[in-house]
């Protein structure tokens, strides 16, 4: 579940989770039209375990904004990380262009390069490009099976490290289920920068 944050009247409740592992079900947020209230609900409809079942932590920090903005609890819950070298990651805002541009920006060069220069007015460190960049352009949402050839990221990558902002790429996760997939994708982009 991506965290929420909610503005109660009398100050902030920010509904969050820790400690997400990919062993259960991952929480998610649902709304009805129409009625002001929200429930949580799992992403998967059914959980099975043979044996000991530890589940993420569901938390809810409440205050004034300071106080929800600046709390370390959802951290404090999480085990400490198994990253013992931390240097190359690099955490910044992005500009995320699903939103902004949907179907057409995830296909568009040079809407992407719109992003780009945007982010680099901005000082904001990366673009991520998100669905549409490797589909096939004549049928959204269907990998194109030419996409490292045809692919224009190459291009955006080169175009971004010139003016200083990152390009982080989304793929939808059933292309990456398997470790075959993840040998075809990963390299690639690791090539591409």
């Amino acid at each position: 579940m991506a965290q929420a944050l909610f503005e109660t009247g009398g100050g902030y409740a920010l509904v969050a989770e820790s400690d997400l592992t990919g062993r259960y079900s991952a929480a998610r947020l649902i709304h009805q039209q129409g009625v002001p209230t929200y429930r949580i609900g799992l992403w998967d409809e059914r959980v099975e375990s043979d044996g000991p079942l530890s589940t993420p932590w569901r938390a809810l920090i409440v205050g004034d904004l300071p106080t929800v903005t600046q709390s370390t609890f959802t951290d404090d819950l999480a085990p400490a990380s198994r990253v013992a070298d931390t240097s190359w990651i690099r955490p910044g805002p992005a500009l995320w262009t699903w939103l902004a541009g949907g179907k057409p920006a995830g296909q568009s060069l040079s809407m992407q390069k719109g992003y780009v220069d945007y982010a680099a007015q901005r000082g904001w460190p990366y673009v991520v490009v998100d669905a549409g960049w490797y589909f096939d352009p004549d049928q959204w949402d269907v990998t194109d099976p030419d996409w490292q050839k045809n692919s224009w990221i190459p291009q955006l990558v080169d175009y971004a490290r010139e003016r200083r902002v990152g390009i982080q790429v989304w793929i939808h996760h059933r292309d990456l289920d398997t470790a075959e997939e993840r040998e075809q994708w990963l390299p690639t982009l690791e090539r591409w920068g």
